[in-house]
């Protein structure tokens, strides 16, 4: 039997009701999309044919259990240059072919079946479906703003099972930062997993710092990749940044675990060095892309009293919420009805309250268009 077995996997209302619309030929505009492929935002063609010439006219596979090593150089090269910068080392990253199997390979290594993965209540819903593969379970805290997590929350659900807490920062899709080291975490010493997809874009804040440096005694893992950061989707390559606690606990047997798979392509790995020293213009020129839309999208909503968006500190998306008495799905799939998919809040765990998530992603006019549906249907 399949782990997913028992299952609902059938469509909910609103999935359902825009897939019918699709195939009647309705147009609808998308803002759930965060892939800058699907909108145009596409990495410049001729650093990746020359990155990949290069590899071809010297074409020879010599597989390393952590990665190559001049992409883990590359890795450590990104974070020399976060703000605040980050000392890591090539022999303190492993290179996968994307984060979910750096999540997967993760709880495989920290966990045992029936073992506990701390998570935030509210987000991207695919953590409880990595925890069912590795037979662990995915256990809720509240979030707090700047520490990331509630400390009374986290006491709540702490237990000997535990063994690692999850952050996402900036957070998918609240938008919220982890500033801080929260004493509650601290004091478990339990590993930390933070997904840092979205780091190169900050919004409130001038830049997203490295969780790894509030929590140095205990174990730390950063995820990362060119999925977001260079909007590369398709080359299917991502990394985890182990601290020095990390690494001398858990490298090894993390390198061993990556050995047995080697997923990461050797194309795609030798080719990150180019891409990531090449890619400063391309990224700036994304995040741009990105702040702009936040602050257009953030005027308009501001034009309906009904709706309240906050800030993100950083990220691509917005999670306004709207102050009506309306179920979430019926206005979603009101909306949906009027033109425009966008996803409710308890698509990602949000059970309180009415909100919506939208992606700053799509182009202006894109954009443009689904708010005059969003602010025409609120009316």
């Amino acid at each position: 039997m399949g782990f997913l077995a028992g299952e609902n996997l059938q469509p909910n209302r609103l999935e359902a009701e825009y897939r019918r619309l699709r195939q009647s030929s309705a147009e609808i505009v998308d803002l759930t999309c965060s892939n800058a492929t699907a909108h145009g935002l596409l990495f410049p063609a001729s650093i990746l044919e020359q990155a990949a010439q290069r590899y071809f006219s010297a074409r020879r596979y010599e597989p390393d259990a952590q990665g190559l090593l001049c992409a883990r150089q590359a890795v450590a090269s990104y974070y020399s240059c976060r703000e605040p910068a980050l000392d890591i080392r090539p022999e303190q990253v492993v290179i996968t072919a994307g984060t979910s199997e750096s999540y997967a390979l993760l709880f495989s290594l920290l966990c045992d079946p029936g073992d506990d993965i701390l998570g935030p209540q509210i987000t991207y819903p695919l953590f409880e479906m990595f925890a069912a593969h590795a037979r662990v379970n995915y256990r809720h805290y509240q979030s707090a703003p700047q520490e990331g997590i509630d400390g009374a929350s986290f006491e709540q659900i702490f237990s000997p099972r535990a063994k690692a807490v999850l952050f996402v920062s900036p957070h998918n899709p609240t938008g919220c930062v982890v500033e801080r080291a929260s004493s509650a975490v601290q004091q478990t010493g339990i590993a930390v997993i933070c997904d840092e997809v979205f780091a190169d874009f900050p919004c409130r804040l001038r830049a997203v710092p490295p969780v790894s440096l509030f929590y140095t005694e205990q174990p730390v893992f950063l995820l990362n990749g060119i999925s977001k950061m260079c909007a590369l989707p398709d080359l299917k390559l991502g990394w985890i940044a182990m601290n020095g606690p990390a690494c001398e606990r858990f490298g090894e047997r993390l390198a061993m675990l990556n050995d047995c798979f080697l997923s990461a392509s050797t194309l795609t790995q030798s080719m990150l060095p180019e891409i990531i020293s090449e890619s400063r213009d391309f990224r700036a020129g994304l995040r741009a892309h990105v702040r702009e839309n936040i602050g257009y999208a953030l005027g308009r909503l501001a034009e309906n009293s009904l709706i309240d968006t906050p800030l993100p500190d950083g990220g691509t998306f917005l999670f306004p919420s709207i102050n009506a008495a309306i179920d979430e799905e019926d206005l979603a799939v009101e909306l949906v009805r009027a033109g425009l998919y966008v996803h409710p809040g308890y698509f990602y765990g949000a059970e309180t309250g009415v909100h919506l998530m939208i992606s700053c992603i799509p182009k202006r006019e894109v954009l443009s268009r689904g708010l005059d549906i969003l602010l025409a249907t609120l009316r």
